[in-house]
């Protein structure tokens, strides 16, 4: 199972995100716009706005979360089903 949080250095509520997350101990893959590598993954799940959590459970089933607290009960919830 996969969890991504698409972010951006210039995004004023991806960086309240991060420092929550951090805050909390959640774990999340995050990728940053801002870096070219990754820049694949946002076209891979068709994200074009920031933040926003992709749950891939890798057998086809994506869930894109967005909104600060939706994205951090999502990644709560997965933590507790993992």
């Amino acid at each position: 199972m996969k969890k991504i949080l698409f972010t951006s250095d210039i995004c004023g509520p991806c960086f309240g995100l991060k420092k929550r997350i951090e805050k909390e101990g959640l774990e999340v893959l995050i990728l940053n716009y801002n870096v070219e590598a990754e820049k694949p993954d946002f076209v891979k799940y068709g994200i074009r706005a920031v933040p926003r959590l992709v749950i891939d459970d890798e057998n086809g089933n994506v869930e894109i979360i967005q909104g600060s607290d939706e994205i951090i009960t999502g990644i709560k919830r997965e933590e507790e089903t993992s």
